[in-house]
């Protein structure tokens, strides 16, 4: 009998400040958003038995939730250091990385991709305790290049959209476009560094309206075009889900008046409790040994590049953003990029020479600082979200980085 497993996954990010933001001016929200990201460990308490979840938070999001006025000003209602630390304390739950950011690493500099995935897990680990083994780039924001990288931080497997990805040779079709066991895993090379590969299949998308959340595994086709139901091979589904889209929203595919946690998810749950032929949920890390058991698949990515911010740029052109807008605000995280690693190699060269032990200790900090808001101004959501308003928040990062580079370079030449 075909056994089904399913992979579930949340993602939680926010840019920068947001929360912080919040408390100031719309509680109301700020509890909301709390709330949302702690449902996910409400229904895994109730359901040890039978769910497991992958959480991913971005670490600009993890310093908000630490933050002391942002627990401080949630603590009657929601216990912050609580929810975090269910997530640390089950074994149901593995943590995923996002990067510092959450950036669209295509969009920006290389130089900068080191300390994104490094800062990012960094964070990950002093909140949760456990190294993240899975890595979640944002949407057409993965390009095989960065496999090396993600190896040298110990990231095990990459999870991609199964829509962003293309097989470069006809024999893979079947491994990579498909819905069973099979080809929901593999492995990517890249210069001679190999890592696995998840594909999301996004199940609860294939359900119609109307249907009942029991009918998920029947509602995938699989590669020869027959449902999941009635396959022969193990199949997996793999879901994720960005947190903050089920807030107040109903999922598209099913009724108006069904809310996805109690309306859908909760029945779903229940069935699973006490089906025997209900999806098997699993964690990824389990499936590590299988992924690299498979031949490397040579990939044609569909990402966001510099160049589609030209005026005739499928991605210059949605929304209500000007392509120039978008163009001019990732010029400026360029442009602050490079003038943040040419300090950076003037002060490393000067240290032995022109500086004493505690000035070098202090232009460390400022270049740490500037650092910071350098990884902070490459947030996905500033260069991908409709509203130019988003745009325009790059320079709320830019403009106190400047501030401390003058400084640095004041002291250094």
């Amino acid at each position: 009998m075909t056994r089904v497993c399913h992979a579930l996954g949340f993602l939680m990010h926010q840019p920068p400040d947001t929360l912080n933001t919040l408390v100031e001016h719309q509680m109301g929200r700020l509890l909301q958003i709390i709330d949302s990201y702690q449902m996910p460990l409400k229904y895994l308490n109730s359901y040890q038995d039978c769910l497991k979840i992958h959480v991913g938070f971005s670490g600009v999001l993890l310093e908000e939730l630490l933050s002391r006025e942002v627990i401080d000003a949630c603590r009657k209602i929601i216990d912050i250091p609580s929810m975090l630390n269910g997530c640390r304390e089950s074994k149901n739950v593995e943590i995923i990385g996002l990067g510092y950011s959450h950036p669209l690493f295509t969009l920006i500099p290389t130089v900068d991709w080191d300390a994104q995935i490094a800062q990012g897990k960094e964070i990950a680990r002093e909140v949760f305790g456990q190294e993240p083994r899975g890595f979640f780039p944002s949407a057409k924001g993965f390009c095989p290049q960065m496999i090396p990288i993600l190896k040298k931080y110990g990231y095990e497997y990459v999870i991609l959209d199964r829509s962003a990805v293309k097989p470069k040779i006809k024999e893979a079709v079947g491994n990579c476009c498909g819905h069973d066991r099979y080809s929901s895993i593999g492995s990517l090379i890249y210069r001679q560094a190999e890592i696995g590969a998840v594909f999301i299949s996004n199940g609860f998308d294939h359900l119609r309206a109307g249907d009942s959340p029991t009918k998920l595994p029947a509602a995938l086709p699989s590669r020869d075009g027959a449902s999941l139901a009635a396959g022969q091979q193990d199949s997996l589904i793999v879901d994720w889900l960005v947190i903050d889209d089920l807030i107040g929203r109903k999922i598209s595919s099913l009724p108006e008046d069904c809310e996805f946690w109690e309306g859908y998810f909760s029945p779903y749950l229940k069935w699973r409790y006490k089906s025997a032929i209900a999806p098997r949920s699993v964690l990824l890390r389990e499936l590590v040994p299988e992924m690299k058991m498979r031949p490397p698949l040579t990939l044609q990515v569909e990402n966001i590049r510099i160049a589609d911010f030209q005026e005739n740029g499928h991605f210059a052109s949605i929304g209500r953003c000007s392509p120039s807008e978008r163009k001019r605000a990732i010029e400026e995280v360029w442009r602050l990029s490079q003038q943040y690693h040419e300090v950076r190699a003037a002060l490393l060269q000067k240290t032995d020479r022109c500086l004493h032990q505690g000035q070098v200790v202090d232009l460390a900090d400022l270049l740490e600082r500037v650092q910071k808001w350098l990884l902070r101004s490459q947030t996905d959501c500033y260069f991908s979200e409709e509203d130019e308003s988003w745009a325009a928040k790059v320079y709320d990062n830019i403009k106190p980085a400047l501030i401390l580079l003058k400084e640095v370079k004041r002291q250094v030449w």
